[in-house]
């Protein structure tokens, strides 16, 4: 729903810490293809993983995906498929 959609843009846009003006400059590359580092709110740690925060995000959105955060990108999408949220490319 675009309520949620919404609420999900928001709450990405407020994680980024911008230091000059309204857009964020990337830290570093990242591990992957065209991925980069980006200076953010909060911390990441062992129990607050890339996958955790993503699925942080959709929760706040509306999304229901269980009481437990997903630890890998495979559990996450595993359970976006079971909300009828993931579309398939």
């Amino acid at each position: 729903n675009r309520g949620a959609f919404l609420r999900l843009v928001r709450d990405i846009d407020e994680s980024f810490v911008r230091m000059n003006g309204d857009k964020a400059l990337p830290l570093r590359r990242g591990q992957y293809g065209n991925s980069w580092f980006y200076p953010a709110r909060g911390r990441f740690h062992i129990f607050n993983t890339c996958n955790g925060w993503l699925a942080d995000k959709l929760k706040r959105a509306g999304l229901r995906l269980g009481w437990v955060d997903p630890f890998t990108s495979d559990q996450l999408m595993a359970r976006l498929r079971r909300s009828g949220a993931a579309v398939e490319y």
